[in-house]
């Protein structure tokens, strides 16, 4: 697969044949794989984002205390829902009593490092476990579910 897009590196798809193991070189539908290189940073941001819109009630891109205060509740990680006034403290940088995405981005960056603050899939509440590239898939299709954008995307 990966020599199909190094030779023809003009193209981001390719449409592949799904074979039957059963059956010997009957085509029983098709796939399409497409490979493309995102910036990490906007990955993140855009993350943040989707986060961002579980509990952005007043849809003004930041958190207000107890937008926040919920927004960790569906995190279902304990430790952070007693210290969610810390935490927001922590998140609030510049102090003007909200946090904005960019502050949000930060404090999951620093808290996934240091104590992870998602502990459960805050869309649909399934426990998530230590591996960070399928729980981020995870998350993410739980957001596109329904939407018709249902990708799954992940790298290496």
């Amino acid at each position: 697969m990966l020599k199909i897009f190094y030779i023809d590196s003009e193209s981001d798809s390719e449409v592949l044949d799904l074979f039957d193991p059963s059956s010997s070189g009957i085509a029983v539908g098709k796939i399409t794989v497409s490979c493309s290189v995102e910036d990490p940073t906007e990955t993140e941001r855009s993350f943040v984002r989707r986060i961002l819109s579980i509990v952005d009630y007043n849809e003004d891109g930041k958190l207000s205390s107890s937008e926040f205060s919920e927004l960790i509740k569906a995190f279902g990680n304990q430790v952070a829902a007693e210290k969610k006034e810390e935490l927001f403290k922590a998140a609030d940088k510049n102090e003007d009593g909200v946090v904005s995405m960019d502050e949000l981005t930060v404090l999951l960056a620093i808290q996934q490092e240091k104590e992870p603050l998602i502990s459960c899939c805050p869309v649909c509440g399934e426990v998530l476990d230590s591996d960070k590239l399928n729980n981020m898939i995870h998350m993410n299709l739980c957001f596109d579910e329904g939407t018709g954008n249902q990708v799954m995307t992940g790298g290496f």
